[in-house]
């Protein structure tokens, strides 16, 4: 593709300023995305996709163009939307915010409709720019899509727009997924009051998973399992436990082994409840000492340490061992 003379010398001297635009976002965003587990996406706009733009006739002057720099904020579900809201608005000038509901859409018509800010750096008090193009002058777009938003833009703009051909059908097959895409953030959103209305079928293994987080859940609230002790994740400690069980070289009865432990919690003072093991492996020594599972464990390698073997000597006779 041929970019005019003027497009080309007017970009060329923007793009060390746009890297260095692009160096101080990415170092802001980057940040938060990390802290907060969102995925993150910059890009700097090429000099053919700029001259595209300006071939739009929609532009008045390169000030116009917003995103020569533009970058997007992936969150994994809409009810994070709010918050990334209001860090974009703190951290950034806000030159235009176009949410999902400001453009006229009809209830049939799906297409991209992620929230979009138009900002700029923060100036810093009293600086003074001077009669050049600084990174505070320069307008930038930031783009805040679910993980299913980004995924169905990735996966269909290349095919659908930046091709070669315009077909009605592509067209269409991409507004239908993303119909599909809005109908998923929904679900994603009021998962907890659709997940109800699911038929269950009978299935022992998940029944078992079950069984072993309500014990866990209700000695936790009674406070006979300390607080410190309480799981990151109760549904991951009881896959973790039932593969605990179920490794056992003795077969053991998941009742048994949850009653022996409710047993331990409740009859044992809170102050020799040891703490500098984790739950599952209290868990674990208790069953050993108590007789209700025993190695050598299939497939299975047991997190034994000295401060395990210490407060439950049982633990010793084990050697199907993590290795630290």
């Amino acid at each position: 593709m041929i970019t005019s003379q003027a497009i080309y010398t007017r970009y060329q001297n923007l793009k060390p300023i746009l890297d260095a635009l692009r160096g101080r976002v990415d170092q802001t965003l980057k940040s938060y995305c990390q802290e907060n587990s969102f995925l993150y996406d910059s890009r700097i706009k090429t000099l053919e996709s700029v001259g595209e733009k300006v071939e739009t006739g929609r532009f008045r002057s390169f000030d116009d163009l917003d995103d020569l720099f533009a970058c997007s904020i992936i969150i994994p579900n809409l009810e994070r939307e709010a918050e990334a809201t209001t860090f974009i608005e703190n951290s950034f000038k806000v030159v235009e915010k176009r949410n999902r509901s400001n453009t006229q859409k009809a209830p049939e018509v799906f297409r991209f409709d992620s929230p979009r800010f138009i900002v700029q750096l923060l100036s810093i008090p009293g600086l003074s720019i001077g009669e050049t193009t600084s990174v505070y002058d320069l307008k930038f777009e930031i783009q805040l899509k679910t993980a299913f938003e980004y995924a169905w833009q990735v996966a269909t703009h290349p095919i659908t727009y930046k091709t070669d051909e315009v077909n009605w059908k592509r067209f269409r097959l991409a507004s239908q997924l993303k119909a599909i895409v809005e109908q998923l953030d929904i679900l994603i959103l009021g998962f907890d009051l659709v997940a109800p209305e699911i038929q269950s079928s009978p299935h022992l293994a998940t029944e078992n998973l079950q069984s072993i987080c309500a014990t866990i859940r209700e000695l936790v609230e009674t406070g006979e399992i300390p607080q410190e002790l309480s799981p990151k994740d109760l549904s991951r400690f009881s896959q973790n436990f039932s593969s605990m069980i179920t490794s056992s070289k003795k077969t053991a009865s998941l009742n048994a082994a949850l009653q022996q432990i409710r047993n331990y919690f409740v009859n044992t003072e809170a102050k020799l409840i040891p703490r500098s093991l984790s739950l599952l492996q209290i868990c674990f020594g208790v069953l050993i000492s108590e007789g209700i599972i025993s190695g050598p464990f299939n497939k299975y390698r047991c997190p034994i340490t000295p401060e395990l073997t210490m407060a439950f000597p049982a633990a010793n006779a084990v050697t199907t061992r993590f290795e630290y």
